[in-house]
Formats: C-alpha cells, structure tokens, sequence
C-alpha cells in the first residue's frame, strides 16, 4: 500500500472510531431514559433518577469506547513501519516491566503482573461468594420458615467464613505460604486489635443480635436519639429507616450497650399520654366526659384497654389532666397524638372550657424606635412565596397561553439535524417569568424546576433540569 492510500486509511479509521465514539455517547444518554420510562411508567423523572441511569450506562460503555480506540490505534500502526516498530517495542517494555521479578519472599518471585492479577482473583472470590451466598439465602433458607433475621445471620456467617477460607486458598496460590500467613498475621495481630477493635466489637454484636434477636427485621425501635422501622441487620450496623424517609445507620454494638425501646417486640400494643391545662374551676365531669369523647371517637384507639381521663396534678394556672389511650400501632404514634390534639381542643371550645395561658407583662418601645425607611424595610424582607400544586398548574397553564404576550414562545425549534415541534425555550421562560409574575431570577428557575417536579413540562431529550439556557422545553399538554 502506497504512503497516500496509508495516510487515507488511518484518517478513515480514526474518523469511523470517532463517529463510533459519538454514537455509543449518544446511546448513553438516550437509552438509559427510555429505559428508565418504561421502568417508571411513564411518570415524570427527576434530574437524579436521569443522572444515575446515564452514570451506569457510560461505566458499561466505556470498555467497549476503548477498544473501538485501540483497534483504530493498531489499525493506523500497521498502515507505516516506523509506528508499528514503535508499538513492539512499547509491547516489550511494558511487558518486561510488568514480568520482572520485583522482591521475593523466601524461594517465591513476585513481579508487578502478580499484584494486578491478585485484585482480579479476590474479585472473582467476592462474586462466587456472593453467588453462592444468594443461592443459600433463596434456594435452601427460602423453603424454610426461618425468621428474615436469622436467614440474614446464616447467610453472614456463610458469606465471611467462605471469604476467609477462599482468601487464604488465592493467597496460597499467588504464592504465600502457610508459614508466611502465620507470621504475617501474629505481626499484624496487635495492631489489627487495637486499630479495629470497634469493627470487631460491631461484628460480634451483629452475629448476637442475629441469635439472641432482640430485634430483626420490621421492627419499629427506638435507640438513642433515633426512631424507625429497621431495613437490615448487618453484619457492622444495623439500617433504620425513620419516618421522614431518611435511613440512619446505627452500630451493632449500640443495640447491646444502650437502652433501646422495641415498640414491636412481643406485644405492640402501647399507651399514649395526650396532656392538656384547664382553668382552675372547671368542671370535673364535663372535662372528663370532654376528653373520654375525643379517645373514644378515634378510629385507631383500642377499645380495650379502655381510654380514661386522670388529673396529673395542680399547675401554676391550671389544673393539668392526662387522657391515656392505647394503639396497637407503634409506628402511627406521632399521626395519632396530633390528632388527638385536634379533637382535645376542639371538643374543649365546644364544651366552652377555657385552655389557660401565663399572663405576661410586655413593656412595648414606641412605634417611632422601629420606624424604618422603605430601602431599610426591605432589607428585612426575606419572604418568599409558597407555590402549590393548582398555583403551578394555573401558572403552567399562563405559560401555554395564546396570543402575543400572553406566554412563552411555543414553536418549532431546529438544532443542529434535528426538528423539536411545539418547544419554548428555557432562557426566553425565564424571561417571562420574571416580567409577568415579578420574580428573581433563581426564583424562576426555582419555580421551572418545581412545574418540571409536577410533570407540567420537561426537557425535550430529558437530558436537563430546567435552567436559564438555550434548552428546548415542551409541555406534556402539547404531546397529546
């Protein structure tokens, strides 16, 4: 082959590995979308839910990316000598380097091949081990009508005894002894026992906690400041899962060590103390009957235990009553207690029972010490709107609006070879907003962002959160 067809070839290699590159980055950033809407059914996705699926799909393509790159490289050092000469010896260094004999342990070599092949064998321990350990959670414990705790317990136990066994096997193979371990180990023992003292205590809780089960999986606890229903009991710390959605990683060793409340251990069943303050003077039976009401009428107060009515004690202004009720719900505590509240004091306003309150003495400044100037008024003002979900869908619906200057410029929008109909744009959106509803601009974007969350409208490519840019937009009305 002539120089000029070589140089030909290797331009149209490079270039073919190039669009390759380009439509695999495509791929990675459309297919992980629609994949996540068939997942979601079509319900409107987050930014975050976007972001992650697009992360896995360019850790799966970038193997492939770099072997479309190395094949146009050998391809283009084959076309002219000098760079496939340079290539061999770059092979025969790299492979020297990675094949000399680095230091030795006793009669045993160890070159830097060796310690990239040692990453890759305990890889592959750690996915048969998993495997294995799945297979025994599901096909040999899921027959059986073991608690989800103790199937968790067995299957740790199994899960770090075939590590361990299988660590010192690729260790024996790589090339170290037995002796060798030995000595290793009672080198490393002290350190290891002081350094990682906690991580063994954890450990050890873990294993007890899945014998002696004061707790498992289902629980609604409570340990120290934290209160949740428990996800999993590890083998290091044991995952709550709060009321507010928030999962809060607890050590093991804290469930042995500290008081901890088990709402759901034997029996759920458990009281609640609604306290409430009348004014010195009120009648006892109708305060009582008042209060009795409310715990009765309940949906989710047991009739048994019944609700009952006790006076506390004597307050500084008040005569302080308790109505004590029973739930058999532990994890609904804090949504009964508030309604309770509700129906105490409305059932004390219509009972004409009056709630005190400590009588204070204010001493008032004159008006004239906190008069301030409009500019100095408005340095305090950091108000800022709530918008609801009708306020977002009647804004959404001004945005749509017909007409000139009624709402944003919805047309058909050309980017590079692509046609986008029905489109406004994210820059020309902020715009708007901030002329005819009198926003800031991060407000704007703010509010965009929240009609995006509420599926009012999204990016076109669902590549972008809503931002002040020259992105395409369309209203899911206008799909229809």
């Amino acid at each position: 082959m002539t120089f000029g067809l070589s140089i030909l070839a290797s331009v149209a290699a490079l270039v073919l590995a190039a669009a390759l590159h380009w439509a695999l980055w495509r791929l990675g950033r459309r297919f992980p979308v629609i994949l996540a809407r068939r997942v979601a059914r079509r319900r409107p996705l987050s930014t975050g839910e976007i972001i992650t699926w697009q992360r896995n799909a360019d850790l799966l393509l970038l193997p492939i990316k770099l072997a479309i790159w190395a094949a146009a490289l050998y391809f283009v050092s084959e076309r002219f000598s000098a760079l496939a000469a340079l290539r061999s010896r770059c092979a025969a260094v790299l492979q020297a380097s990675f094949t000399r004999p680095l230091f030795a342990i006793g009669t045993q070599q160890f070159s830097a091949l060796d310690f990239l092949l040692l990453p890759v064998a305990l890889a592959g321990l750690w996915l048969a081990v998993s495997l294995v350990t799945w297979l025994f959670r599901s096909a040999l414990l899921g027959s059986t009508r073991v608690e989800p705790s103790v199937k968790e317990s067995l299957s740790n136990l199994l899960r770090y005894s075939l590590l361990l066994v299988g660590a010192l096997v690729v260790l024996q193979l790589w090339g170290l002894d037995a002796s060798t371990l030995a000595i290793a180990g009672s080198a490393l023992g002290v350190g290891l026992g002081f350094g990682l003292r906690n991580i063994a205590n954890n450990f050890i809780s873990g294993v007890l906690i899945g014998l002696e089960r004061p707790i498992k999986v289902g629980d609604y606890v409570e340990v120290g400041k934290f209160a949740g229903t428990v996800e999993r009991v590890g083998a290091r710390s044991t995952e709550i899962r709060t009321q507010d959605r928030v999962t809060i990683l607890v050590p093991n060793s804290m469930f042995l060590e500290t008081e901890v409340i088990n709402w759901s251990h034997g029996d759920p069943t458990s009281r609640l103390r609604i306290q409430v303050g009348v004014a010195y003077g009120t009648p006892i039976a109708a305060m009582r009957a008042a209060l009795l009401e409310v715990g009765q009428r309940h949906p989710e107060v047991l009739d048994d235990p019944a609700p009952e009515v006790q006076l506390a004690g004597f307050g500084e202004s008040a005569l302080l009553f308790e109505l004590l009720v029973w739930t058999d719900d532990p994890r609904e505590q804090s949504r009964i207690r508030s309604d309770l509240h509700l129906g105490v004091e409305a059932a004390l306003r219509r009972a004409g029972i009056e709630i005190p309150y400590p009588h204070r003495v204010l001493q008032m400044a004159s008006v004239q010490e906190f008069a301030r100037g409009p500019a100095e008024a408005a340095a305090f003002d950091f108000s800022r709107r709530i918008w609801t979900e009708e306020d977002l869908a009647a804004l959404a619906e001004r945005m749509r609006g017909e007409g000139e200057g009624s709402g944003v410029a919805i047309e058909d929008r050309r980017y590079l070879l692509n046609l986008y109909p029905r489109c406004f744009v994210g820059r020309e959106a902020v715009a708007w907003l901030r002329k005819q509803e009198g926003l800031g601009r991060r407000e704007a974007i703010h509010v965009g962002r929240l009609m995006v969350e509420q599926g009012h409208f999204h990016h076109v490519l669902d590549e972008h959160p809503f931002d002040d840019g020259p992105f395409f937009y369309r209203f899911y009305a206008d799909e229809q």
